[in-house]
């Protein structure tokens, strides 16, 4: 059983490995309802049950690349290119975010600068936390371990939006 690796981040899914009904390995109940991308690798019949139905884009935070919803359109239920967007788009929000972080940091003060630093701390301690929970929660399957790297990017998403709106804020001052 060898992860793939997509860019920087892995993805830890078994490669060519089917792909399970929405109950883990252990019979429980998947926790979360699945989003767009992630419930595009399961099956039509599975996508019902686990409520993917509703479109990626309406599920998404803004700030979701165009890119990202074009090619998890392309890849359809193709677990491996499912997961190689879900990568992409990490990076491409990651960069988002510090590009962000950086322009905002350089707009404030010396007190501003502190805060910020002590509250990205605070998020980034919340964020894996989340990830720690979330790894609780969801089973060990493909559609699970897509799932719970969708949240991720989108939990970055969420970060880089509030960040420049904050620092709308810094450069009205």
């Amino acid at each position: 059983m060898k992860p793939c690796i997509f860019g920087a981040t892995l993805i830890v899914l078994v490669c060519a490995a089917p792909l399970h009904a929405a109950t883990s390995a252990s019979g429980h109940a998947a926790p979360l309802q699945l989003s767009g991308t992630a419930a595009g690798a399961r099956s039509a019949g599975e996508n019902d049950a686990a409520g993917g139905d509703e479109s990626l884009e309406s599920r998404s935070p803004s700030g979701i690349s165009a890119t990202f919803f074009s090619c998890s359109r392309k890849a359809g239920s193709d677990t491996i290119g499912v997961a190689a967007c879900i990568s992409d788009e990490r990076v491409y929000q990651d960069a988002r975010l510090n590009k962000t972080y950086k322009a905002l940091l350089a707009a404030l003060d010396a007190k501003g600068k502190s805060g910020l630093v002590a509250a990205e701390r605070e998020w980034l301690s919340l964020k894996e936390k989340d990830e720690d929970l979330e790894a609780l929660l969801y089973g060990d399957d493909q559609a699970d371990n897509l799932q719970q790297g969708e949240n991720e990017v989108f939990r970055i998403c969420e970060r880089a939006n509030v960040l420049s709106k904050y620092l709308d804020i810094a450069k009205s001052k």
